[in-house]
């Protein structure tokens, strides 16, 4: 199908033109040899698992911002070293729909705001960097005369022109200032070139076709005009990059060269005649130029060839040797930075940082199949090998070609050293000792070493050279010590019972030699220094000066800055003083990753390098700071062994499992460069009428961002673009209104705002590297509008509400205390009139009592008034009492009076009310007025109707309160009794608490007196 990627391997094609085979003689009959090196770099992989929306990577370029932008076979990808933004024909962000799925190529405008995009049947999309928005598509099929289904292979931009080649050969020239097709041209028909145009590109002198199987068509500045045809026939092209003058393809059969101003190949300059003669013969994909080297990948792998040195180094990607189908099938490289990324068909490679001092070795890179599961030591052979101990031999590596060789098998080896005559000795732990010469090659420990076989059979944990005839070997069984000395072939025993040199224990991790030419026996709880020629030992149980526990499992020692260092398991690096005591541990306090640690080495005259079980660590002595590593930043994983180390002309070797990793001392360098940061994304959540809504916004210039009085929410995303070490980003934020001191991100982008008061705040974001160098502040104005209930309006109606309803209160309180006043007004009216009255009679009866001392009739009036008086004091005092307000009680205290008067006139009273009424709450005013409308009715009753029943009923009616006083005298004719003060007083008592008086009186059949409220 032509879908397949134009960018596999292709075989070399069976013959090509006369020019090119004129170029082949020529160049040729130089004798140039290129000086090579190899360089091994991890390659970090994105994939769908990672995120990347297809495996299939065609193009990569990378915008003013610092994202790197991805044309996959399915979308385009913006990548910020951590997150993807995707762009395809179904996506559900409608900011982010092109006119396809299947992207051949993109590239970006001279203005380097917009992108474009070319799909392969759909046609034309322009991108707004800035915002990350889709702006414009444009069907390119729709106005072509050619069959449905034209292939779109290629662009390239030129000014306010785009200039397109399809598969079948068609040449198309859209103008972007009016967003038409200016020109449409079948390269068979009128440059009898047939074939797929499967690059163009655009010069000041020319436009460049260049059609597999035919060769290049050159055409004028503006395309209408066929200048040249270069017949290539047997070449299929794949990639172009220019730069100094000369346009640089790569093809089927090495990478040609051509003026920029003739056009012509480049036959004559040195740059040309070196690079085709280096590279004739072979398939190259991708190239790149900058800076007077050129980055090309192809069936060679991937090359960086310095054209004016004349030399070139091979890149290799470390670990595992599969990867090198990741150099091999590429369409795409790019260099940015310390970093060069690869668009491959399993997905885009990144060698992250070129300056990296790690290079992590897993695979033999000659394609053996040999591989190192679990390095359990490392040994150095001589400048470019090393020897591993692994769990099923031993292996012999050339580090910098990447080939292993197994010396011996079959067997767990744990340690191995270097012997006299440049021999390695490796111990296995089944078979014990094996040796080999130094080219690997085993030969007999009998015949070379005759003297170790009685320790054969031992497994050995350590070894080290005391002088030219002097080693000390460790058993791992706890056998104990042994020294071997080269000149008199002969190996003598240490242990606990030895004399005069007695070791405390036999379990020993770890042997050194230090600069004063003593030897250190490092085991667990315990130090032994050995003066082997005078035969004396000291040992030393360190104590923690704070919890005065000793040293536990002791690892490994080094020396640096008049100071002894141990790594000690469980704890740390501890530092010991010329006077062997503790002067300072370093542990996760100071940034330590793991106190599991293992091998320790000098790294230079300031910092020490540690292999712990979770990655490397760097301690800086004069800060007391850790530094760490882990397998992302090309370690061969982050696990290593605790014998597992060695060191040699400045590269430093640690292994553990997957292998092990060469470290180059003089790369552990600072890096200076700080991310830059941008706001990336901006969503706001917000709810209105109960519907919850986002509004995104993705703006790398944004300043200023009006959030809406309904949100709820504001989730801010950032990125700080560093893809040489993008794991290692770290944040910081602020919001200067709230606190100026900046709040510690981690490598979290991005943070979420609730509950912000309405008003201006100012969000300042920043972004730092993995050695800390923060980038310049990156500041978003952010104006929150006020809900409703926050405005000045609405704050100003609760003001007017709050005023009135003061007021209103003012008012009800001032009818109150009216109500009040009338009350105790009307209540002082009766007690002037009633015990005024009262009081007088009294006064009147008293003095005719005092002329006539044996009437007692005066003494009879006194008492009957003053009773009356205390009824109505009585009568006063619980109609001002609060405790006795209902209907209930008002009843109660109608019986309590009409009880004993009406059994004193032999009258039957019946009181009874409706259950509905009975707890109702009545106002002092009706408890008073009403009492006394009970009080006038009954008395009227008792003194003028001659009745023998009274019935007293409070009930609802209507909702209004109605009571009802009913008798069985002689009645009366109320029309001729209008004048009567009782029955006047009955209806101004009912008018006072806006009740209804109706009388009803028929002589002989009794009188009815009913009050019912009004309202």
């Amino acid at each position: 199908m032509r879908h397949l990627c134009i960018g596999a391997i292709q075989l070399v094609f069976s013959g090509i033109t006369n020019l090119a085979k004129l170029l082949l003689i020529t160049v040729c009959t130089v004798q140039v040899v290129f000086p090579q090196q190899n360089v091994f770099f991890p390659l970090t992989k994105q994939t769908l698992q990672t995120g990347l929306s297809s495996p299939h990577v065609r193009k990569i370029v990378q915008d003013k911002y610092g994202f790197m932008w991805l044309a996959t076979q399915d979308g385009l990808n913006r990548f910020d070293g951590t997150q993807y933004v995707i762009f395809n024909s179904g996506s559900v962000d409608q900011n982010h729909i092109i006119t396809g799925t299947d992207v051949y190529d993109i590239a970006i405008d001279a203005s380097g705001e917009y992108l474009w995009v070319l799909t392969a049947y759909n046609g034309l999309s322009k991108i707004e960097l800035r915002t990350c928005r889709v702006v414009s598509t444009h069907p390119i099929q729709l106005s072509l005369p050619a069959p449905k289904g034209l292939w779109l292979k290629c662009m390239f931009i030129k000014g306010s022109h785009i200039f397109i080649g399809t598969n079948e050969g068609y040449y198309i020239r859209f103008n972007t200032a009016n967003a038409q097709i200016d020109q449409i041209t079948l390269c068979t028909a009128s440059f009898h070139a047939s074939g797929s145009i499967d690059r163009i590109y655009a010069s000041n002198n020319n436009i460049w076709l260049f059609i597999s199987g035919t060769g290049i068509v050159l055409l004028d500045p503006a395309g209408n005009k066929h200048i040249s045809t270069t017949p290539l026939p047997s070449l299929t092209f794949y990639d172009v990059s220019a730069g100094n003058g000369l346009l640089f393809a790569a093809s089927s059969n090495g990478i040609l060269s051509f003026s920029l101003n003739t056009g012509a190949i480049d036959s004559t300059s040195s740059w040309g005649r070196y690079l085709y003669q280096l590279t004739k013969g072979h398939n190259w994909q991708a190239l790149h130029y900058a800076n007077d080297t050129l980055l090309a990948t192809g069936i060679k792998g991937c090359w960086s060839i310095d054209l004016t040195r004349r030399q070139y180094t091979r890149i290799i990607c470390s670990r595992n040797y599969e990867d090198k189908d990741w150099i091999l099938l590429t369409s795409s490289i790019v260099k940015t930075g310390r970093s060069i990324w690869l668009g491959t068909q399993y997905g885009a490679g990144c060698i992250r940082d070129l300056h990296t001092p790690f290079v992590g070795f897993n695979t033999s890179m000659d394609g053996s199949g040999l591989n190192i599961r679990h390095s359990n030591m490392l040994a150095t052979n001589n400048d470019s090998t090393i020897i591993v101990c692994a769990d099923d031999g031993t292996y012999l590596v050339n580090h910098t070609t990447g080939k292993f060789q197994r010396i011996f098998s079959d067997d767990v080896f744990y340690s191995v050293f270097k012997a006299p005559g440049n021999y390695i000795i490796a111990s296995g732990v089944t078979s014990g000792l094996h040796i080999a010469d130094e080219n690997g090659r085993p030969v007999s420990l009998k015949k070379v070493f005759p003297e170790l076989l009685p320790i054969q059979k031992d497994v050995l944990i350590s070894a080290t050279r005391f002088n030219d005839s002097l080693y000390f070997l460790a058993s791992q069984n706890e056998k104990g010590l042994y020294k071997w000395n080269i000149r008199l072939k002969q190996v003598t025993v240490i242990d606990t019972g030895t004399r005069p040199i007695q070791l405390t224990g036999t379990i020993i991790n770890r042997l050194y030699t230090d600069a004063g030419n003593k030897l250190w026996v490092l085991g667990d709880n315990y130090i032994s220094i050995i003066d082997p020629l005078a035969a004396t030992i000291r040992t030393i149980k360190p104590q923690v000066p704070q919890s005065k526990k000793e040293l536990s499992i002791i690892m490994d020692m080094c020396e640096l800055a008049g100071s002894y260092w141990l790594t000690v398991y469980g704890i740390g690096i501890v530092q010991l003083n010329a006077n062997l005591t503790i002067r300072r541990i370093f542990s996760i306090r100071e940034g330590l990753n793991n106190t599991g640690v293992y091998k320790l080495f000098p790294l230079g005259n300031l910092s020490l390098l540690v292999s712990t079980n979770n990655g490397l660590s760097v301690l800086d002595t004069r800060t007391g700071l850790y530094k760490n590593y882990f397998e992302q930043d090309g370690l061969q994983s982050s696990s290593f062994e605790e014998t597992s180390g060695a060191s040699q002309n400045g590269f430093m070797f640690m292994g553990g499992t997957n292998g092990f990793t060469r470290i180059d001392i003089n790369k552990f360098n600072i890096n200076t460069g700080p991310p830059v940061t941008y706001f990336t994304n901006i969503r706001i959540h917000k709810t209105v009428k109960a519907i919850s809504s986002a509004t995104d916004t993705m703006n790398a210039e944004l300043e200023e961002l009006v959030i809406p009085s309904s949100w709820v929410q504001a989730n801010i995303s950032f990125a700080g673009i560093h893809f040489a070490n993008p794991d290692k980003v770290t944040y910081a934020y602020r919001i200067r209104q709230q606190d100026t001191n900046w709040i510690a991100n981690g490598p979290q982008h991005f943070i979420t705002l609730m509950g912000l008061r309405p008003g201006a705040y100012t969000l300042e974001i920043k972004s730092a590297n993995e050695d800390g160098y923060w980038s310049a502040v990156k500041k978003l104005n952010l104006i929150i509008k006020p809900k409703w209930f926050q405005t000045i309006g609405f704050k100003l109606l609760v003001c007017l509400l709050a005023a009135g309803l003061i007021y209103a209160l003012y008012r009800y309180r001032l009818y109150q205390l009216y109500k009040q006043h009338l009350i105790r007004k009307n209540i002082a009216s009766d007690l002037h009139d009633d015990i005024g009255s009262t009081l007088n009679t009294v006064k009147i009866f008293t003095h005719l009592a005092k002329k006539d001392v044996n009437d007692f009739n005066n003494l009879n009036q006194i008492e009957m008034a003053l009773t009356e008086a205390s009824t109505g004091l009585r009568d006063m005092i619980w109609i001002l009492d609060d405790s006795g307000d209902t209907v209930y009680d008002l009843l109660e205290r109608v019986k309590k009076f009409a009880v004993p008067v009406t059994v004193a006139n032999g009258v039957h009273l019946q009181c009874t009310n409706d259950d509905k009424c009975r707890h109702l709450v009545l106002s002092k005013n009706e408890k008073r007025n009403l009492l006394l409308i009970a009080k006038e009715t009954i008395n009227n009753s008792l003194k003028y109707a001659q009745c023998k029943n009274i019935t007293i009923n409070i009930e609802l009616k209507k909702g209004a309160l109605c009571m009802t006083i009913d008798d069985d005298g002689e009645g009366f004719i109320i029309t001729s009794h209008t004048d009567g003060n009782g029955l006047g007083n009955i209806n101004f008592r009912a008018g006072q608490i806006g009740y209804t008086a109706i009388i009803q009186s028929t002589p002989g059949k009794g009188t009815q007196v009913k009050v019912a409220r009004t309202s």
